[in-house]
Formats: structure tokens, C-alpha cells, sequence
């Protein structure tokens, strides 16, 4: 089940939130038959409820937050390679 969705226009993606506390990247199919929305990445992101991603301009990455405490950054820009985790921020308390 997603809990959130987002659109990212800097980055031309939509991307969620799960329940099971992942991110995923999603993708239009190409066919010509049919109209699908597909999954195309996942993220292994939080230990809680993710409650925002922003996307960040400049440098061009994406930023999670969740109840965890922890503040992710993540690299979307290879979209060949799978997503990179540059840092993590946590919450001292």
C-alpha cells in the first residue's frame, strides 16, 4: 500500500511512499495497447512512516523524511543505475 505520492518536476518523475517504509520510482508504460503506471525503482529508505520527499533543485537530489527521526538524500540522476544514497541526517534525540 503507498501512502503518498509525489510528482517531481525537476527530476520528471513520480515517486511514493509505502507502507512498508520504502520509496518507489514509477514509470509510464510504453506500450501501445495499454496504459500502465509501473513500478521502476525502490528505495530501502526509513524505519517509520515516510511523511514528506522534496526534491531538491540544486544539487539535483531528492530528500526524505520520515518518523523515524532520520532525513535522507538520495542521487535519482543515472536513471541506468539504481538510486544512491549520498547521507543520512538524524535526529540527536
Amino acid at each position: 500500500m503507498q501512502t503518498g505520492i509525489w510528482y517531481l518536476p525537476v527530476h520528471k518523475l513520480w515517486i511514493s511512499a509505502g507502507a512498508d517504509y520504502n520509496i518507489r520510482t514509477w514509470k509510464f508504460s510504453e506500450a501501445k495497447d495499454q496504459s500502465k503506471i509501473i513500478a521502476d525503482k525502490m528505495m530501502f529508505a526509513h524505519l517509520k512512516i515516510i511523511t514528506s520527499i522534496e526534491e531538491l533543485i540544486s544539487p539535483r537530489l531528492i530528500a526524505s523524511g520520515s518518523l523515524d527521526g532520520h532525513i535522507k538524500l538520495w542521487d535519482l540522476t543515472d536513471p541506468s543505475n539504481p538510486p544512491i544514497l549520498l547521507t543520512e541526517l538524524r535526529d540527536p534525540n
